[in-house]
């Protein structure tokens, strides 16, 4: 796929089943639009169970490891916040990141 193809890219649910998931950013990055958005979620600690989730392994993510994840784009981070059904605790991070020029 071509730079700057994409105005939008959703990865919803994918960060916890890659070994590295700054590589799925990074394409995602690569492919949106000055000004594109990419919108991910994955979920908080070890809130959804599942054998085939892969990392991180200790805790699950929690807000220090996203930030480090997210640290090579902190600047285009315009969303970073835990989600969750109404009256439930929250379970999924709701990131959102805008490319930069």
């Amino acid at each position: 796929m071509p730079d700057g193809t994409f105005s939008s890219v959703w990865a919803g649910e994918i960060l916890e089943h890659v070994t590295d998931p700054s590589r799925i950013i990074s394409e995602a990055m690569r492919v949106l639009k000055v000004g594109g958005k990419l919108i991910m979620t994955t979920p908080v600690g070890h809130s959804h169970y599942d054998p085939f989730h892969v990392g991180p392994r200790e805790g699950g993510w929690d807000e220090a490891s996203m930030k480090e994840l997210l640290k090579p784009w902190a600047s285009q981070v315009v969303k970073m916040e835990q989600i969750a059904e109404s009256g439930t605790n929250p379970s999924c991070y709701l990131i959102v990141l805008q490319k930069e020029a």
